[in-house]
């Protein structure tokens, strides 16, 4: 059978598919993942419970999972155990998580191409050109070409061939929401802790500290951790430089093994600050505040290894990952936006609930960049 050699086409019919049936993005599911991660976060904080904020992150997460969303021009086959159930969508639909799954997404679309000439062989087996113009045989050879290649893709196509229309593309504007949520959610961010540290500048009271922080660790996580984490794994680190046009990371081999090491030694300053925090310092994370200045092991070598640590881990998931969008993301919004809270916010309320002792300590220790010689008391 004949194939076309024009790579464009080829690629205009390779793009119906989706990446991966079981992870869409779903605004639906995420809000409602919010909302409730959020509510038993807050729960958590309030009673001084972890546990309550565990159940309800599982909780969220099986909310999120039945809800699916098809677009108009998909369909959802729905298996059960392993079985056929139905087709489902345009719209909304829920699932059974874990029993049910999403095997594949259908799209319907019509898709309208542009040829000039199709090429074909023979009789003798040579190759000739087929002019399109006022021409059925090019119209037919057109079809066929394009119905080859959709089934060598495994996908299902209906054809219209044009000669004003090119390529339809519409799933770029539902992958910018992202962008756009992580952009919003940094400007939150930053805002609350210029407006929260300003605040708390003209109200310097321990019980202020403790309200206020409670609240910048919320934002922190909701406005700042989700969304990054958002698109992870749909659409994907990658997808977001081809959604906007700038090329990936070059050296993408040596620049894995960087980012894999950047990773372990980020990890490595992120749970060994938890445990120091927890041990020295009497606290857990976002749950339950310190009560005391941990100031021993890690903390003798820097005032934020776990920010250390988070900063390395994002940069070596955008190394790893080669994407040029993620990796300047986090050193030119992330990190800045975070070491403004770190100086503006969280050492006013450090200053504010331990006094003179972590006026001190900042005086002693670095930042963040960690001093190995040995501590001086």
């Amino acid at each position: 059978m004949a194939k076309n050699k024009d790579q464009e086409e080829k690629k205009s019919v390779s793009t119906i598919k989706s990446a991966n049936p079981q992870l869409k993005f779903n605004s639906v599911a995420a809000a409602l993942f919010v909302i409730i991660a959020a509510a038993g976060l807050f729960a958590g904080i309030t009673s001084n419970n972890p546990v309550i904020f565990i159940i309800a992150l599982f909780v969220a997460a099986l909310v999120a999972a039945s809800v699916k969303i098809a677009r108009q021009w998909e369909k959802a086959i729905i298996l059960r155990l392993g079985k056929f159930k139905k087709l489902a969508g345009p719209g909304m639909f829920f699932v059974i998580p874990i029993v049910d799954s999403v095997s594949s997404w259908v799209d319907q679309r019509v898709v309208a191409t542009s040829f000039n000439a199709e090429q074909t062989l023979t009789k003798d087996t040579v190759p000739v050109d087929v002019d399109a113009e006022n021409n059925p045989v090019a119209l037919h050879l057109r079809a066929m070409n394009i119905l080859y290649e959709g089934l060598k893709e495994k996908g299902a196509l209906v054809v219209v061939p044009s000669t004003a229309v090119e390529t339809m593309g519409l799933g770029g504007v539902e992958k910018m929401n992202l962008i756009y949520l992580q952009a919003i959610g940094f400007g939150v961010f930053v805002m609350s802790a210029f407006a929260l540290g300003t605040w708390l500048r003209r109200h310097p009271s321990k019980k202020a500290a403790e309200v206020t922080t409670r609240i910048m660790h919320f934002f922190l996580i909701f406005a700042v951790i989700i969304p990054m984490s958002a698109g992870f794994t749909d659409p994907g680190l990658n997808y977001y430089d081809e959604l906007l046009g700038i090329p990936s990371l070059p050296f993408q081999t040596i620049l894995l093994a960087v980012g894999v090491v950047m990773m372990l030694i980020g990890f490595g300053f992120f749970a060994i600050s938890i445990v120091v925090l927890f041990d020295h310092g009497e606290g857990l994370l976002a749950f339950e505040l310190t009560k005391k200045l941990a100031a021993k092991d890690i903390y003798e070598r820097t005032r934020n290894p776990m920010s250390l640590g988070f900063y390395l881990m994002c940069i070596g998931m955008g190394l790893f990952a080669g994407s040029t969008f993620f990796t300047l993301w986090s050193l030119l919004a992330f990190i800045p936006a975070h070491v403004f809270f770190l100086k503006y916010f969280e050492e006013s309320e450090l200053e504010i609930r331990f006094g003179q002792s972590y006026v001190e300590y900042k005086k002693r220790v670095p930042f963040l960049i960690p001093n190995f010689r040995k501590p001086t008391s």
